[in-house]
């Protein structure tokens, strides 16, 4: 079975803007096994490429993750969501949003 890479834009808000030193996004590269060049991940899954990339700030991110929104070019993932698998395709941008607080 043969590898390819996949590009994904990872953009980051608020408080995980915050603990990954104000770095706004960054682009991974996801190794899959399909020509379709696409990866079937669960929500949680998507969550580990961000504390794969940044290991020394897994339990911080973990605190934030835990009322975390995420959406996948520009749509929110329901909280039905949430258990299922979802497709991720090569070039696709991932947002992570955390709740932002008022004071």
């Amino acid at each position: 079975m043969e590898n390819y890479q996949i590009k994904l834009k990872l953009l980051y808000f608020a408080k995980i803007k915050e603990i990954l030193n104000n770095k706004s996004f960054e682009i991974i590269d996801l190794t899959v096994d399909n020509l379709h060049m696409e990866a079937e991940m669960k929500v949680c899954e998507i969550y580990d490429l961000v504390k794969k990339s940044h290991p020394e700030h897994s339990k911080e991110l973990d605190s934030v993750f835990v009322n975390c929104l995420i959406a996948i070019n520009d749509e929110y993932i329901s909280e039905i969501e949430l258990g299922s698998i979802i497709k991720i395709k090569n070039l696709d941008e991932i947002s992570f949003i955390p709740p932002i607080s008022s004071g």
